[in-house]
C-alpha cells in the first residue's frame, strides 16, 4: 500500500514565474523629451566644510574626496531628479500638516559649528506634549524599506539626526517615515547621544588631517558610494 500510495501521489508542479506585461502604446516621443530635460549636471563646489548628509555616508575615501571638494561633476539622471523632487513635494506637505496640527515652530533652519566646520540645516522644529521641543527629520521611503524598519531609524538618518540635537542642544527629536507606495508614517524617538557626537568629531578632524599620500584608496560604502567614480 505504501509503495501504490507514493506513486498515486501528486507531484507538485513548480511555481511559475509571473512576467509583469509589455507596456504597449507609448508616446516615446513626450518620454524622452522628458527625460532630456529633467537631467542636469550636479557640479561640486563645497570644500572645506562636512555636511550632516555626508558624514552619514560610512566610507571615509568619500568624505576625504566630498570635504576636499575632489568628487568631481555627477550626473543626475532623469528618475533620480524625480526622486529628490518628490522628497521636496513630502516638505511642502508636512510644513501644512505640522501647521494644521498647531506643533509648527520652524522650519530649514541653518546650524553649524566652526572646528571642525560642520554646516547643515534641519528639516523641522516642532512642539512636543512630552519633550517640550524636537528637531524632526523627514524621510521617504520605499515599502520594502518601510517595513524593515522596526524599533529605530537608518543608521544614517540617526547619525543626521545626532548631528542637529548636539549643534543646538536639544535633547530630543524624531525621524519621520512616509512609505512612498501608501503613505502610511512611521516616527521613531531619538535621544541626544554625546558619544555619537564626539564619534563624528573625531572622524572629522582625522578627515581634516590626512593628506593625498595617506588618504584612504578603497571605498568602503554602498555600490552607489560616490567615491566610486572618481579614480
Amino acid at each position: 500500500m505504501a509503495g501504490i500510495k507514493q506513486i498515486n501521489k501528486k507531484v507538485d508542479k513548480p511555481t511559475k514565474v509571473t512576467r509583469k506585461p509589455r507596456v504597449k502604446n507609448q508616446d516615446t516621443w513626450l518620454l524622452k523629451h522628458l527625460e532630456r530635460t529633467l537631467q542636469y549636471t550636479k557640479k561640486w563646489t563645497n570644500k572645506d566644510v562636512f555636511y550632516p548628509s555626508m558624514l552619514g555616508n560610512p566610507c571615509d575615501r568619500y568624505l576625504y574626496l566630498a570635504y576636499n571638494g575632489q568628487l568631481g561633476d555627477q550626473v543626475i539622471d532623469a528618475k533620480t531628479a524625480r526622486i529628490f523632487d518628490h522628497g521636496g513635494s513630502l516638505e511642502i506637505r508636512m510644513n501644512k500638516y505640522f501647521g494644521r496640527t498647531g506643533l509648527f515652530l520652524a522650519a530649514e533652519q541653518s546650524v553649524r559649528l566652526n572646528m571642525p566646520p560642520i554646516s547643515g540645516r534641519y528639516d523641522f522644529l516642532l512642539k512636543h506634549e512630552e519633550y517640550g521641543r524636537v528637531i524632526l527629520e523627514l524621510k521617504s521611503i520605499n515599502d520594502k524599506g518601510f517595513t524593515a524598519l522596526i524599533d529605530s531609524p537608518k543608521a544614517e538618518h540617526l547619525l543626521q539626526l545626532q548631528i542637529y540635537l548636539n549643534l543646538t542642544g536639544i535633547e530630543n527629536g524624531v525621524v519621520l517615515y512616509e512609505n512612498k507606495n501608501d503613505q502610511a508614517l512611521k516616527a521613531f524617538k531619538v535621544v541626544r547621544n554625546e558619544a555619537m557626537w564626539n564619534e563624528v568629531l573625531e572622524r572629522c578632524m582625522r578627515i581634516q588631517a590626512m593628506v593625498p599620500l595617506t588618504m584612504p584608496t578603497q571605498c568602503t560604502g554602498e555600490f552607489f558610494c560616490g567615491c566610486r567614480k572618481v579614480k
